[in-house]
């Protein structure tokens, strides 16, 4: 993770022993727009949601206050709303620093339990209609084929391979985000998929016409739920709905497996209500510690907002 995502002069782990680890907030310094602060590691360059891991909660009081002791600019984004931590930091820190917390992006996640039938037949009529049609296109183009596979460390390259060309082939790589047009988070998903690999935690998915992918997805199966980091699909086969189709095999896989439930992961978008309404709510705290640095970001922070709020007045 850590190779992945900055480089080691920028990492600042904290941690609390008793003799081992109890409490971890793996954080990393990160400057922008002129202000050096500590956040979550990997948060800028995933937006992912995160938090700080602790065995009980005198280990996480303990990991709060060293982070307080620090006294540097923090920003958490995208911890859970009800987070122990987002509740620490702003009443130990409530005399030393001014915090701010405020709602940021969901994201969707559905419960496994109650069996697949029962959740398929909760579809809305027209929705399975849809699936069936889309299935239907395709297998008038060639061979249908679903694949989910826990590749193993030695081959997970060439799968990974395969997954950036049916993603490159999509919306991702026509707006220069697919990964194999970003060589940092290309090289991250690498380095974690192939840790995953070899903890037996990686779950890849493909949609095969013909044998040639036209959709992939790359999920770790891990506490009981599947998640879901990358999903892509050939545009050209769109109105075969290769994604969709796709998603609907992995979510039938969570089933099968008797997992507690599927996180979708990224946001909370239209296209992914169609599946569930169930979401978890995050919040995005910044702290500014009373001293020189810690004014200095808050200042440029707030003169940053007000800009953009006459820049959007004004188009």
């Amino acid at each position: 993770m850590c190779r992945g995502l900055c480089p080691p002069q920028q990492l600042s782990i904290v941690v609390r022993l008793k003799g081992k680890i109890t409490a971890a907030a793996p954080l990393v310094s990160v400057r922008q727009k002129g202000i050096e602060r500590l956040e979550l590691l990997g948060c800028s360059f995933l937006f992912e949601p995160g938090g700080f891991i602790y065995e009980d909660p005198a280990a996480l009081e303990e990991l709060v206050d060293g982070i307080l002791a620090l006294k540097r600019p923090l920003r958490l984004r995208r911890v859970p709303s009800a987070a122990e931590e987002i509740r620490l930091l702003r009443e130990r820190s409530e005399r030393h620093a001014y915090t701010t917390v405020k709602e940021t992006e969901a994201s969707l996640w559905l419960s496994c339990k109650g069996g697949w039938s029962e959740f398929e037949s909760a579809l809305s009529s027209s929705r399975r209609a849809c699936f069936r049609r889309a299935k239907r296109r395709a297998e008038a183009e060639g061979k249908v084929q679903f694949e989910i596979i826990s590749p193993d460390a030695e081959n997970v390259d060439r799968y990974l391979e395969e997954l950036l060309v049916v993603e490159t082939a999509g919306w991702k790589g026509q707006h220069g985000t697919a990964l194999r047009l970003n060589e940092p988070l290309k090289r991250f998903f690498y380095l974690y998929a192939q840790a995953a690999a070899r903890l037996g935690l990686l779950r890849l998915g493909f949609f095969r016409l013909d044998e040639k992918a036209i959709a992939s997805m790359l999920a770790v199966q891990c506490a009981g739920r599947l998640w879901v980091l990358k999903t892509g699909y050939d545009e050209i086969w769109a109105r075969c709905s290769p994604g969709a189709l796709l998603m609907h095999e992995m979510i039938r896989y969570a089933f099968e497996q008797g997992l507690e439930g599927y996180e979708f992961l990224g946001i909370d978008e239209p296209w992914l209500r169609v599946w569930t309404d169930q979401a978890h709510s995050y919040v995005s705290t910044r702290l500014y510690p009373y001293s020189l640095k810690g004014l200095f970001g808050l200042g440029l922070d707030l003169s940053c907002q007000a800009a953009g709020k006459v820049m959007r007045r004004f188009k």
